[in-house]
């Protein structure tokens, strides 16, 4: 008895019960999306904890897919630009480096249910040169989208 409840339990772990796939054919609709934005402070060693910066904005996006492709409505123009969430916020750190200073950005997207998403963007420049050290700063936007129904 116990063999067939552990097979049966390791079944429903291996099968994805409960997966939280995302692809960009779940966007479509309407969203309304609250978005917060932190700051975080050099301190002369490193980074502060983050700090809300502004209050919350409120966004309304738009999702069509057409053609085997994902398109955003642009708030400001009206016209449908083709954008893909997945590729765009796909979990990676992506690096930069010049003579003057370091960046890296990251894009999440994180799927809480089939009505629900958040998307996360972070990003953390810092001036190679100790005497510009005050410009050094590391931003988070975060954007909490629930479906409008």
């Amino acid at each position: 008895m116990k063999k067939i409840f552990l097979v049966a339990f390791l079944g429903i772990i291996l099968s994805g019960c409960g997966e939280k796939r995302v692809s960009d054919e779940m966007f479509v609709g309407e969203w309304s999306c609250k978005v917060t934005f932190y700051n975080s402070d050099w301190n002369g060693n490193g980074f502060e904890e983050f700090k809300k910066k502004y209050n919350d904005e409120y966004v309304l996006m738009s999702f069509k897919y057409e053609n085997n492709s994902l398109y955003s409505k642009n708030l400001k123009t009206g016209h449908w630009d083709k954008e893909s969430l997945v590729e765009t916020y796909d979990n990676k750190t992506k690096q930069e480096e010049t003579d003057y200073f370091f960046s890296k950005k990251t894009r999440s997207l994180q799927k809480e249910s089939n009505d629900k998403f958040i998307l996360t963007y972070e990003r953390e420049t810092i001036t190679k040169d100790i005497e510009y050290s005050s410009s050094n700063n590391k931003i988070k936007e975060e954007a909490n989208c629930t479906r409008m129904k």
